[in-house]
């Protein structure tokens, strides 16, 4: 399964992300694995998780069994970090 990474621009309506400016999949398995930079356009991401999964975000991250989860088909929100990378885990 895969972690769906959607990347959106800024909005002044704070009901809408703005348009999306890219995404991505991270193969989730039992190692952490990274995405790619987050682009430098981008002030929100959406995950879409497809099964059970736990993410970090950071310089370098590694998902980890206590790193904040998201359930399967759960679709969470996050202020973008441009250059910051996402990490995902199965669990």
């Amino acid at each position: 399964m895969a972690l769906n990474i959607t990347y959106w621009s800024g909005s002044s309506n704070p009901n809408v992300p703005g348009i999306p400016v890219g995404s991505e999949d991270i193969a989730v398995g039992a190692e952490s694995a990274q995405s790619a930079p987050i682009p430098a356009n981008a002030v929100y991401m959406s995950l879409l998780a497809g099964e059970a999964t736990r993410f970090a975000m950071g310089e370098n991250p590694e998902a980890t069994a206590t790193s904040a989860a998201i359930a399967a088909n759960e679709r969470v929100w996050v202020d973008a970090i441009p250059g910051r990378l996402i990490a995902a885990l199965a669990g």
